[in-house]
């Protein structure tokens, strides 16, 4: 009795196992494949050797659920890694079968497993385009003032060389201001003007009392081009903007911010080359604001 329950058992067992790919072999008289349909019941699994999944329906070669595998259980060892005896070899998959997607194989119909297509050529070449467009638009924009001139650069660099060595004691200061001084005089030309330089306005005003223009332009950080704000100390020097001039017209349309690209001349002095409006040699040399006489400002 004991062994004809194990033989019924064992059937039972045997009528559920799916079927390997040898036995869904295509019949070539009839164009269908045996047995299909007969072992729907039995659960997903992977085949011994790992290379086909059972769905519950059919077995699908392991390269088409490549990219669902994290879905799956993880396949047996390849059987050289098995035990003597447990290896097997189901060859290639039938002609007939048809993966998810309704894709066949190639020798069935005809067909290849569907592939996912990319963009088209024309988008990214587009694409590129457009990108550096915004880039050449971002970085120069066809505007002068985005430009900083060569010789405003240089002279950029000798300010900045000398706030940097004042850093120390008042003779650090005062050995900073006299190299600044002979390296500006060498770098700009005897009259001491310039043209089409650029910066951003800090200040437009008036001066107390009066109704002469007032600019003050930052070049750089801590670095300033400006007239006089008064016009006591601008006897002589001749930077107050006339309110009768067309430069006063294009200061009524600037604000604080702003880009502009100017011209002009520096004020002479015979101790610093350029005459600078600070009262101590320590803010001169650390916070210079360059007495200037404007000849021409351009909003940027």
């Amino acid at each position: 009795m004991l062994a004809g329950m194990r033989v019924t058992l064992h059937r039972r067992l045997e009528s559920a196992a799916p079927r390997t790919p040898a036995a869904y072999a295509p019949d070539m008289t009839s164009g269908l494949t045996p047995g299909d349909g007969e072992t729907s019941g039995a659960p997903p699994q992977w085949s011994l050797d790992g290379a086909y999944w059972w769905d519950g329906r059919t077995w699908v070669p392991r390269h088409l659920i490549e990219a669902q595998r994290a879905q799956l259980p993880p396949p047996p060892p390849p059987a050289s890694q098995m035990a003597t005896g447990s290896t097997n070899n189901y060859g290639p998959p039938p002609p007939g079968y048809i993966p998810p997607g309704g894709h066949g194989f190639a020798g069935a119909s005809g067909s290849q497993p569907h592939q996912p297509r990319g963009l088209p050529a024309w988008v990214w070449v587009v694409g590129v385009v457009g990108v550096l467009v915004v880039i050449g638009a971002a970085l120069g924009g066809g505007d002068s003032v985005a430009t900083t001139p060569k010789e405003e650069q240089e002279f950029i660099g000798i300010v900045q060389a000398a706030q940097e060595a004042s850093r120390g004691n008042e003779v650090a200061v005062h050995k900073a201001h006299e190299k600044r001084s002979a390296e500006m005089c060498e770098l700009l030309p005897k009259d001491l003007s310039v043209t089409g330089w650029v910066g951003k306005v800090d200040s437009v005003d008036t001066t107390i009392g009066g109704d002469s223009g007032v600019l003050d332009l930052e070049i750089a950080d801590g670095i300033n081009v400006a007239t006089w704000n008064n016009g006591f100390s601008d006897v002589g020097d001749g930077t107050l903007i006339d309110p009768q001039s067309d430069l006063y017209d294009t200061l009524a349309k600037l604000e604080e911010g702003d880009s502009v690209a100017f011209s002009g001349r520096f004020i002479a002095d015979a101790e610093s080359c350029l005459r600078e409006q600070s009262l101590f040699e320590t803010n001169s040399v650390e916070h210079p604001a360059f007495v200037f006489a404007f000849s021409a400002v351009e909003p940027g």
